[in-house]
């Protein structure tokens, strides 16, 4: 799948087109005011990274998203994509430092001969692909959870709640961090609570059940946090907004107590 029809945005600023099954960066040449795009779990293919470079005809553009794309995998992503698009401030949430941009810089030569030798794959990139794993407290993979269909037609994320539960999304006091707070009680086992948390939307799945909310703001997959009560089993997702982070770090998820 390909981006098409967006020659004539020359007023976008944002776009979304995460979850899409694109393969390939193009036709956002003319989006002169795009200052942020998110390509998140899409299939850009290593042998298809040289593609990004086409991003630099946006001057404009300083955040950009690529998690979850096969491509991210290769050892000199991010230092390619810094030196092609030095106009970006942040790639996959994180700031890009002149030290990075510095160093990408006196590698362009050798990272664009990498890039050229790459030899085509056949890339599978499934729902999950490219998904912030926190499996609530207990560390355990969430690749076989149950999972409904993310998007529709239009590749927008449909929201569900397929066990009804009761939940608060709400902001920290001095609006830092999104909360989202589950009053699941202790009933339920620790084991049977699965998180998957992305920029833009999250994923929580109780006894089986999907909880998927769409975030108001990015937020930073690396840096949350699912903890919940010892007194009353409540569950609750800390998620460090973006903006308001310049470099990204692991947080530990941990069993914990907290005031009810």
């Amino acid at each position: 799948r390909e981006l098409e029809n967006l020659h004539r945005l020359e007023e976008l600023k944002y776009l979304n087109v995460a979850l899409n099954q694109i393969e390939e960066v193009k036709g956002l040449e003319n989006c002169r005011s795009l200052t942020k795009l998110d390509l998140t779990a899409n299939r850009i293919s290593p042998s298809k990274l040289h593609s990004i470079a086409r991003l630099a005809a946006n001057k404009n553009l300083e955040h950009l998203f690529l998690l979850g794309n096969p491509c991210t995998k290769k050892r000199f992503y991010r230092a390619f994509v810094i030196a092609v698009l030095p106009q970006l401030k942040h790639l996959d949430g994180k700031r890009v430092t002149a030290e990075e941009q510095s160093a990408a810089m006196e590698q362009t030569s050798t990272l664009h001969q990498k890039v050229s030798s790459l030899e085509d794959s056949i890339a599978v990139c499934d729902e999950n692909s490219g998904i912030q794993e926190l499996s609530a407290l207990q560390g355990q993979s969430t690749e076989n959870a149950p999972c409904a269909h993310l998007v529709d037609a239009q590749a927008r994320i449909f929201q569900t709640n397929q066990g009804k539960w009761k939940f608060k999304l709400s902001e920290s006091e001095d609006k830092s961090t999104t909360l989202l707070e589950i009053p699941i009680g202790k009933r339920v086992e620790t084991n049977d609570i699965l998180v998957n948390i992305q920029p833009t939307f999250l994923e929580c799945t109780i006894e089986g059940k999907l909880l998927r909310l769409m975030l108001f703001e990015e937020v930073l997959p690396t840096l949350s946090t699912a903890t919940r009560s010892t007194a009353t089993g409540r569950l609750l997702l800390s998620m460090p907004k973006a903006e308001n982070h310049e470099f990204v770090r692991s947080a530990p998820v941990e069993e914990t107590s907290f005031p009810t």
